[in-house]
């Protein structure tokens, strides 16, 4: 089975917002785009993902169990990217970060946890 990247963005997208054209929105595609792509990924696993009812979208059981696990390669294939763009930099491993005593510690925080997000093998001090 040869799915893509993409194939399963859209899934997730449609799954998210329940609806072909608010996908296509948020992933920058025309909505009949976004309608192939799941299609195409539908006949590709030979499972319907979701029910079709007008102009909205409401996933069958099968994509019910599906997504969680599409969701989850979706992240570790962003981690993969991060890690991988991180080493061709020189694999940029430590990070220290100086900062003035008036800066909220919330701040800090919220700083130093998107730093281990976006560069998850980066070690920040």
């Amino acid at each position: 089975m040869n799915f893509s990247f993409e194939q399963l963005l859209a899934f997730v997208t449609v799954y998210n917002e329940r609806s072909f054209s608010k996908a296509a929105v948020k992933l920058n595609k025309h909505r009949t785009t976004i309608g192939q792509v799941v299609t195409n990924l539908e006949d590709q696993l030979a499972v319907s993902l979701f029910e079709r009812i007008g102009r909205s979208v409401e996933p069958t059981e099968d994509g019910e169990l599906l997504y969680h696990y599409a969701k989850q390669t979706i992240e570790q294939a962003r981690t993969f990217d991060k890690v991988a763009l991180s080493l061709s930099y020189g694999g940029l491993e430590n990070i220290t970060i100086a900062y003035s005593s008036v800066i909220p510690h919330r701040a800090l925080s919220d700083i130093r946890l998107q730093l281990a997000k976006d560069f998850p093998m980066m070690r920040v001090t």
